[in-house]
């Protein structure tokens, strides 16, 4: 092999790598490599109402432009990014970059995209939040202070 193949199979290797992630170093708390989105994210999700600050009404991980009711402090705690890797086709991972956060008081939210088990999880308190998901294009989350209180 000439020196210009060598060169040019050794560029493409660090390409490679460099794309996957391999090369550059993340934070290892906001990286979690599971057999599937789903999985990860769930993980995270769990993890996070398992650890949830006094009073939170929800916890939610999710990849993709949403909306919020109220992104103030009083209202709404935001946890580190997450990255999520899947194993895919020979070696390549694919990624998912979620947004994590908790409700700690009355707020809404809102995606902006379609939803599904891969970029949407939630944890939250059946008797103060309203969570609906009927379609993958209308999904929306309600917690208030007020809700089925008896």
């Amino acid at each position: 092999m000439t020196f210009n193949k060598t060169f040019t199979v050794l560029l493409l290797c660090a390409s490679i790598m460099l794309a996957d992630g391999s090369i550059l170093d993340q934070p290892e708390d906001s990286k979690l490599v599971q057999r599937n989105f789903k999985d990860c994210a769930t993980a995270r999700v769990n993890y996070l109402w398992d650890h949830k600050p006094q009073g939170a009404l929800a916890a939610i991980c999710y990849s993709g432009k949403y909306e919020l009711h109220n992104y103030d402090a009083k209202h709404l705690k935001r946890d580190d990014p997450l990255v999520c890797s899947q194993k895919s086709f020979w070696k390549i991972h694919k990624k998912n970059r979620y947004n994590c956060f908790y409700f700690l008081k009355e707020n809404k939210f809102w995606p902006d995209s379609a939803v599904g088990d891969d970029n949407l999880q939630v944890k939250y308190s059946e008797e103060k939040c309203l969570f609906y998901e009927e379609y993958s294009d209308n999904t929306w989350m309600d917690c208030n202070e007020g809700y089925r209180t008896h």
